[in-house]
């Protein structure tokens, strides 16, 4: 049974995000001590959500489609195993006849590799359509990560990776990972130097000929989206900035969250090319996609 040679498409689906908080009315030190640089990037907002990464998941898991298998990413730690979560997530979803998969490991840049899994099946006719869903939160401590200028926010969203989308989709064209190990010393600027090596690695191996026409980045600040824009050869002056201002960094849900914002643009045409880029403390993952109206 060999690969399927027709595209593999990805569907921007369903988002559910925890309540906006304003960062000026957030009860954390962290994010008070460092509240000026905070909103001097443009991140004013963080999203709070009293569900669990359960409840989350399944909010954005469609009740009335045709699935063949789910892909789940979270690095949340909210039940004592893997097996334990998807019972749950079963559970409440009633798709106890659906094959779940899970994807983690790779914390914010989790889901490319979540796209790498349902795209396999897809493309080895294991599965007609695969959902790939992501959700995490921040259970307890602060929302403001030790080596990025953002906050972390609750939430999940979902897509659907096909070959026979019904409507406009991004064709998956390529995904690169780089992973780099964090010493004991680790600092801000060992770290710049890390995402500046993995992401310019990354995207010279999805590089085509024409450029890229939409670059997508995490939900860092406005200092970090830059460096990650200049690392990936795309004029920072085209940066759209996407919802970090209103959202935060949603862990791996950045990327669809951004996409379908992306989506909605009056000035998305067919054949733009998307490079969307997810990274976490230790991990980088680029993914290329193609607009199709």
């Amino acid at each position: 049974m060999g690969d399927d040679p027709r595209p593999v498409s990805v569907v921007p689906m369903a988002q559910r995000l925890g309540a906006p908080v304003p960062l000026t009315e957030l009860d954390d030190p962290r994010v008070r001590e460092n509240l000026a640089a905070l909103t001097e990037q443009g991140i004013t907002t963080t999203r709070v959500s009293e569900e669990d990464t359960v409840a989350l998941a399944a909010a954005v898991t469609p009740a009335d489609l045709d699935l063949d298998a789910i892909v789940v990413c979270t690095d949340t730690a909210e039940a004592p195993t893997p097996t334990e979560w998807l019972l749950a997530y079963r559970a409440r979803t009633g798709r106890h006849g659906t094959r779940t998969l899970f994807a983690g490991g790779s914390a914010c840049a989790n889901l490319a590799a979540g796209w790498d899994l349902a795209s396999a099946l897809v493309r080895a006719r294991a599965a007609k359509t695969v959902l790939v869903v992501t959700a995490d939160r921040v259970p307890s401590g602060t929302r403001v990560p030790a080596l990025s200028t953002t906050v972390l926010s609750d939430g999940a969203a979902s897509c659907l990776v096909t070959a026979e989308p019904s409507g406009p989709a991004f064709v998956l064209l390529g995904t690169a990972t780089r992973s780099w190990q964090a010493g004991a010393e680790a600092n801000g600027m060992a770290h710049a130097r890390a995402i500046l090596t993995t992401t310019r690695s990354a995207v010279a191996e999805l590089t085509r000929p024409g450029g890229t026409t939409h670059l997508l980045t995490p939900n860092f600040g406005s200092a970090t989206r830059n460096l990650l824009a200049m690392a990936a050869s795309f004029p920072v002056r085209r940066l759209d900035p996407g919802v970090a201002g209103e959202v935060g960094h949603c862990f791996a849900a950045d990327a669809l969250l951004n996409l379908d914002h992306l989506a909605r643009r009056p000035d998305l045409a067919d054949g733009d090319t998307v490079l969307a880029l997810m990274s976490s403390d230790t991990t980088m993952s680029a993914a290329l996609l193609g607009y199709r109206a």
